[in-house]
């Protein structure tokens, strides 16, 4: 009798032991995945860094897993790094497609899933999933992501000759850019618009657009790794 209840007694403290450790585990990752998301934007390198300091990934399971593949595929798309496959984003879209615990979570996965899909030259599924992010985006009223998507819409609709709806989705993000005061989105836009100016063949539109941007970024001072608006369109100069 003393004895099983002396097992009892072990097993709870073992129990109790690893509930703790779990609990100090997930606070020390979801840390990590603060840290990430605060240095995301200004500091992309640093946080793909705090993203591969990450022991065993692939152990990770549920929200966990879910939040590391999408903070992961942001990280790997504001670094230039090209993706092979939608294997790690598609761990996050499906686990909030389910759950629908966060529609910000849902849409961005969406965005990023759109990303990827652009990446592997999938333009037609890259529009759903921008689409259907932008339908959350909408509801939330994030207007800098309704932004990003109407530039990403816009290169699609560019790459398939679409000139006059990539002018609406690059002007409608141009816009948006101007109101949130963003200099190097706007930038960004305006030398979108004047590349399918170029593609169109109308040379004073495409130098009007390319000479604001390139007027900004004087401005602004802006290094050239900020921004690489001398060298964009030099036929235009």
């Amino acid at each position: 009798m003393k004895t099983s209840f002396s097992i009892r007694i072990a097993f709870f403290f073992i129990l109790s032991f690893l509930a703790v450790s779990c609990h100090r585990d997930t606070d020390a990752l979801n840390m990590t995945f603060s840290k990430v998301e605060k240095c995301m934007d200004l500091c992309p390198d640093s946080a793909l860094n705090l993203l591969k300091g990450i022991h065993d990934p692939e152990k990770l399971w549920g929200e966990s897993q879910a939040t590391y593949a999408l903070l992961m595929t942001q990280a790997m798309d504001k670094n230039y790094m090209k993706f092979s496959s939608d294997s790690l984003i598609a761990l996050a879209l499906n686990y909030y497609t389910i759950t629908q615990t966060s529609p910000v979570m849902y849409a961005k996965a969406l965005f990023y899933h759109g990303r990827v899909m652009l990446e592997l030259d999938k333009e037609e599924e890259a529009l759903k999933s921008f689409l259907a992010a932008k339908d959350v985006y909408e509801r939330t009223k994030d207007h800098k992501m309704l932004a990003l998507i109407a530039e990403e819409v816009g290169m699609i609709n560019r790459k398939q000759d679409l000139y006059d709806d990539a002018l609406t989705n690059f002007r409608e993000a141009l816009t948006t850019y101007k109101q949130l005061k963003d200099s190097l989105s706007v930038i960004s836009a305006s030398l979108n618009i004047a590349r399918v100016y170029l593609f169109k063949s109308e040379w004073d539109s495409c130098s009007l657009y390319y000479n604001n941007a390139l007027e900004i970024a004087v401005q602004k001072n802006y290094s050239h790794n900020q921004v690489s608006v001398l060298t964009y369109l030099p036929i235009v100069r």
